[in-house]
């Protein structure tokens, strides 16, 4: 259900809405564009980060000077608690300055993000500019007193067409709504109704592919990290594993000093001997035996090369692939291998990487 807002401060009629240069927004299904950008505090923002944690929910607002905005960001903020059960992050955005963005976080006594884009790339790149027409702009100024360019600093009175995201931790957008009619808003009601939605259609297990032999694997009952390797920062805002499974030797799938720095005192660390005995710590498997830890059932799996000239750097018996078996699902983790026979013998795989 959206919200109409009755005031009596009236800024647009639907005749100047149509003079304006306007685009439509993306839609639902669209993959959402990463950004950084300043928040009200002057300090950069990912939004990619913040989808690590939980959905987002991004509201795109006209301004601090327009009064619908802030009716509808009170009202998000009056159910932020509720936002919170879903581990939802809302972020606000809009052309205004950071330091008249933070006249609005403290207008309204908000306790979430707010950003400031005016430079309007994350508004090019979801498709809701509108340029507010010259004539429009000068009965802001002159009969409410409203100066757009005071409030971004822009000289071409770009603002955003009002509208709301939820993007999921794939960074998809799976809900989405623009409007150019400023006094139709979505509802944090009806955001909560979409996000309960999507906690329910959520598979009971999320795979996170960081880079190259890198995935998390996660339930809301654990995290397993499998070979993490390079930047440690990257796992930074991820849940920390419960299990850390690393295939092989090599610098592209075993890393000490990231797995150091991701360990915890209860993290269980496997790996075949050649990699344990390296790293000084951990629970050794070889090829063909098993472990369960918890509801997690680990079995290694060989991982080797099969023709003549890559046999140097995958020999038979070193490396593990693994079968992990979790929620009722096998999930098979191949390693760096080749079409081995191990492999094609394999049965019941639900995923497979």
């Amino acid at each position: 259900m959206k919200l109409i807002f009755c005031t009596c401060l009236i800024l647009l009629s639907f005749a100047a809405i149509a003079m304006g240069q306007t685009q439509s927004g993306l839609k639902a299904g669209t993959k959402a564009p990463d950004f950084e950008a300043l928040n009200y505090e002057g300090k950069v923002v990912q939004l990619s980060q913040f989808y690590k944690k939980g959905p987002i929910v991004l509201v795109f607002y006209r301004g601090g000077w327009c009064s619908y905005c802030n009716i509808q960001l009170r009202q998000f903020q009056s159910k932020l608690d509720e936002f919170k059960k879903y581990n939802a992050s809302l972020i606000a955005i809009s052309v205004d300055k950071p330091i008249k963005a933070a006249q609005t976080v403290k207008n309204l006594s908000l306790g979430f993000e707010v950003i400031s884009d005016q430079q309007t790339n994350i508004l090019k790149n979801y498709q809701l500019v509108y340029k507010v027409p010259d004539a429009l702009n000068k009965k802001y100024k002159g009969q409410y007193g409203i100066d757009l360019q005071a409030a971004s600093g822009r000289t071409d009175h770009v603002i955003s067409i009002p509208a709301t995201y939820i993007i999921d931790q794939t960074g998809t957008i799976v809900f989405a709504y623009a409007n150019e009619d400023y006094k139709v808003r979505t509802s944090p009601e009806e955001i909560l109704r979409e996000l309960e939605k999507l906690d329910k259609s959520l598979t009971k297990i999320t795979f996170i592919p960081i880079k190259h032999a890198s995935l998390i694997i996660a339930t809301k009952q654990s995290s397993i990290y499998v070979d993490p390797v390079g930047n440690r920062e990257v796992f930074d805002g991820f849940v920390k594993p419960d299990i850390i499974l690393i295939t092989d030797i090599h610098y592209d799938h075993f890393n000490a000093e990231v797995i150091r720095h991701l360990s915890q005192e209860n993290t269980l660390i496997v790996g075949p001997k050649a990699v344990i005995d390296q790293l000084g710590f951990g629970e050794i498997i070889n090829n063909g035996e098993s472990k369960t830890f918890k509801t997690v059932s680990i079995e290694a799996i060989p991982m080797y090369n099969l023709t003549p000239e890559r046999l140097q750097y995958h020999e038979k018996g070193r490396g593990n692939g693994y079968v992990v078996t979790l929620e009722n699902k096998r999930i098979y983790i191949s390693g760096d291998t080749e079409d081995i026979p191990e492999m094609r013998k394999l049965k019941d795989i639900d995923y497979a990487f």
